[in-house]
């Protein structure tokens, strides 16, 4: 009887051992399964984000240049009046009510000559160097020009410029430029980020400078607009907007995959840890009715 209780208590050892072992493989290829395919759905998500807010932002600097040329050409009377007569503060206030009620986010304009020499001297207190400098480049590279963010300095918010060559009798050649807010791609970040995921918008010409992102620059605590190393590490997928100075990039959250990975190892380890106590429960059982005398 001795011997007997001792045998069915080495194979049950035994096999607890082998079943567990199993078990745990069967987990741990389960876990990595369930990791993999976790990667690999955030990818596509981040994707599909990076994809959707490139083409919107694209799309709408396309529709901001069109609408800007489309304006000058049908305001050249008024924009003609302006650029003779700069000292009229009347005739500005007119052109500026046009431009407020055609561009509701807009808040400054001004005009230059064909070699980007501004025409409207005291008028442009919201018109800065950058902005200048950027007239100056598009009037001598109009094709190449690339739409990027200012970073005004109060009263001059945050804002990108957009520009057209008028081409009628009145003003040839004449430049047209308009700023607008940046707000209106902060919502288009916003509207295409995907949850646990930062949509940012960064200059190519300037590696690792953010122009806006999805959920505000003092949210992600980035400081004086730079992306740091570690994150720029974390960018999972980037596309350059056509049109622009920008790449659209996409940003996990610091703690998305490990807290991920801690929960798919620790259901593991719950199953398996139950696996195991049920299995010795069972082996008591099992060895306290073959132990018993008379049977």
């Amino acid at each position: 009887m001795t011997n007997n209780v001792r045998d069915s208590k080495n194979l049950s050892n035994v096999f607890i051992l082998v079943t567990t072992s199993m078990v745990a493989i069967l987990l741990i290829w389960n876990a990595t399964l369930r990791i993999d395919n976790f990667k690999a759905r955030q990818l596509e998500l981040a994707k599909q984000s990076v994809t959707s807010a490139a083409s919107e932002v694209s799309l709408l600097i396309s529709s901001y240049r069109r609408a800007v040329a489309i304006f000058a050409d049908d305001n050249q009377a008024y924009i003609s009046s302006v650029a003779e007569w700069p000292q009229d503060i009347g005739l500005h206030n007119i052109l500026k009510e046009r431009i407020k009620t055609f561009f509701p986010e807009s808040f400054s304009f001004t005009l230059a000559d064909s070699d980007g020499n501004t025409l409207l001297e005291g008028l442009e207190a919201l018109v800065g160097p950058r902005c200048k400098a950027d007239i100056r480049e598009f009037s001598q590279h109009e094709t190449a020009h690339e739409v990027y963010m200012h970073q005004g300095h109060e009263p001059i918010p945050p804002h990108f410029d957009i520009m057209a060559r008028m081409r009628g009798n009145d003003t040839p050649g004449k430049i047209f430029f308009v700023s607008f807010h940046i707000d209106t791609l902060k919502r288009i970040l916003s509207n295409t980020a995907v949850a646990d995921h930062h949509i940012l918008l960064l200059r190519r010409d300037k590696p690792g400078t953010i122009d806006a992102t999805s959920n505000g620059m003092n949210e992600l605590h980035f400081a004086d607009n730079r992306l740091p190393a570690d994150d720029a590490a974390r960018i999972s997928y980037s596309l350059p907007v056509e049109g622009t100075g920008w790449d659209v990039a996409i940003l996990p959250d610091r703690e998305l995959y490990n807290n991920a990975y801690k929960a798919i190892l620790g259901q593991s380890l719950i199953i398996l840890l139950g696996f195991l106590f049920i299995s010795l429960v069972m082996r008591m059982l099992l060895l306290d009715e073959g132990g018993r005398p008379g049977d």
